[in-house]
């Protein structure tokens, strides 16, 4: 059980179709930004059966408290949702190759600290860098300062999730799939143990707390 989260429009329906191989979801028609909205997805992966939860997190540049009454009512389907498969066994973090800003630290904090109590270990892929000449520069120019900000992670990838009818890169492309599905096999292996789960009260309350930091 996989918890996919990152701003809206980084490219987290992309990297499920990157993972499937094929169009699972639509990157046209993405959640709303600012809602927590998530959609589950169901994909086999070789001996494994992943189930990769597609999560909006939040932003305090638009967060507002109109906003939060709608992300609590998504928090709370979330919480449902992963408490009805058993729990959370990684955190997927998609951020854009680019800056690091304030809202990639709090969203980081509100999956890693307040959805799952710092429990679950959590993976980073860095998207769109399509551009760069090698896309692992990113991480080596940038891995410091994640650290800095107390962004942690058990594992990354540098990849472009840019459409497989685009050729110029389409050999990105091809590695970047590699690269996340080998991510997956290794943090999420057969015998990976009991999934991180919680009553369902003290689950949501953990997580509305946190949520609370990006009300303005």
């Amino acid at each position: 059980n996989i918890v996919l989260f990152g701003e809206a429009g980084v490219g987290k329906s992309s990297v499920v179709n990157l993972i499937a191989g094929e169009k699972v979801a639509d990157t046209l028609q993405g959640a709303r930004p600012c809602t927590l909205d998530s959609t589950e997805y169901r994909l086999n992966m070789e001996t494994s059966c992943l189930r990769i939860f597609d999560t909006a997190g939040l932003d305090h540049a638009d967060m507002r408290k109109g906003d939060y009454v709608g992300a609590i009512e998504s928090a709370t389907k979330l919480v449902q949702a992963l408490k009805r498969v058993g729990g959370v066994d990684l955190l997927l973090f998609c951020i854009p190759g680019g800056r690091i800003l304030k809202h990639h630290q709090a969203n980081y904090k509100l999956f890693q600290e307040g959805l799952c109590d710092k429990k679950v270990p959590v993976a980073i892929l860095v998207t769109r860098l399509e551009h760069a000449k090698v896309m692992e520069e990113w991480w080596t120019e940038n891995e410091g300062f994640l650290a800095q900000l107390g962004i942690e992670c058990e594992a990354h990838a540098c990849i472009t999730t840019i459409s497989e009818n685009v050729e110029v890169y389409r050999a990105k492309r091809d590695e970047s799939r590699q690269r996340v599905l080998k991510l997956l096999k290794d943090q999420v292996p057969k015998d990976c143990g009991e999934p991180f789960v919680m009553d369902s009260d003290k689950w949501l309350s953990g997580f509305l707390k946190k949520m609370g930091d990006f009300v303005q």
